[in-house]
């Protein structure tokens, strides 16, 4: 019997050795590598908040979260599609009919079959995907906008609006077929307003590029924001001048508490408030708080060496 210790121990190996190392280049495909799910799958993970005596590991929520912080510590992505796969089973698992539990509950542990979810039924407002009873079921007429890990599933859970506005839970293929019509979802205001867009190409938008932005339904259509970033762009680039890039200036003002780096981007660039900058600095390492020491993350982070841990010699950053 394997327990919460070991699971963790081994989720913690998978974080390191499988997962981190390729986060980076994760995050710029379009689908997660099977093989990463796979290596959640032979590690049961697939099955970790189900019952022992259905095929799962029998860990109650807190054992759950702590499995999952390691593996987020590791790649924040395969995290999320595990979680949305454990509505899935915990269904099954507790609150399903016996003929489903007895055809999938096994092989939901195992990682044989894979679960998303698709909560459209649960958005405040006009239902936008209703479900009425048909012959042996059924019948689904609407809308999903959001459907987690289509292509990596097998199954979807699917909550929709019933009869007197009640709510429907539902496990259907996630497969085409008729009736079924799926379109791939990408962040549009992430790809419209940054794709091809770096700082050189900013920094030259004129009058006709602005009005574009400002036009542009996809993004958050703030003229001060869309100022900002123009003349941002614009300020970054003469800093090659000045210091040699970005990175440079970064490293030359190093180290800095936060209220000293807050007053210095705003000497520096405009529209860059406090929240901003702080959150900023400390995703890329120049100021400390991404993570509290007792987090599994801060070990792996601490690899890394991040520029907050190093000390300032003259002339820059130590490469300690």
């Amino acid at each position: 019997m394997r327990t919460a210790q070991d699971v963790r121990a081994t989720v913690g190996q998978l974080a390191d050795e499988v997962l981190f190392p390729d986060a980076l280049r994760v995050d710029h495909l379009d689908a997660l590598p099977a093989a990463h799910l796979d290596a959640l799958a032979a590690a049961g993970l697939y099955g970790a908040p189900a019952p022992a005596d259905a095929g799962g590991l029998g860990l109650d929520l807190v054992q759950v979260a702590n499995a999952v912080e390691e593996l987020a510590g590791g790649c924040l992505a395969v995290a999320f599609v595990l979680i949305q796969h454990f509505r899935l089973v915990m269904t099954l698992a507790e609150g399903a009919p016996a003929v489903l539990r007895d055809r999938w509950l096994a092989s939901a542990c195992q990682g044989r079959t894979r679960g998303g979810i698709a909560l459209t039924g649960l958005i405040p407002g006009p239902p936008r995907l209703r479900a009425e009873p048909a012959e042996g079921g059924w019948r689904l007429d609407g809308t999903a906008p959001w459907v987690t890990g289509w292509g990596l599933i097998d199954l979807v859970q699917v909550v929709a609006r019933g009869p007197d506005d009640t709510v429907v839970t539902l496990i259907m293929d996630a497969a085409a077929q008729p009736g079924l019509t799926v379109t791939r979802q990408r962040l549009v205001a992430v790809e419209v307003a940054l794709k091809g867009s770096d700082v050189d190409r900013v920094a030259a938008y004129g009058q006709r590029e602005r009005a574009r932005l400002l036009a542009d339904a996809a993004i958050v259509r703030n003229r001060l924001k869309v100022d900002a970033a123009i003349e941002n762009a614009r300020r970054i680039a003469a800093l090659r001048e000045s210091h040699g890039g970005f990175a440079r200036w970064l490293n030359a003002n190093h180290p800095l508490d936060k209220a000293q780096w807050i007053k210095l981007f705003k000497q520096t660039f405009v529209f860059t408030g406090g929240e901003i900058t702080g959150e900023f600095l400390i995703s890329t390492g120049y100021l400390p708080g991404a993570h509290v020491e007792s987090c599994p993350v801060y070990a792996r982070i601490g690899r890394l060496n991040p520029p907050w841990m190093r000390k300032k010699k003259p002339g820059g950053l130590d490469k300690k």
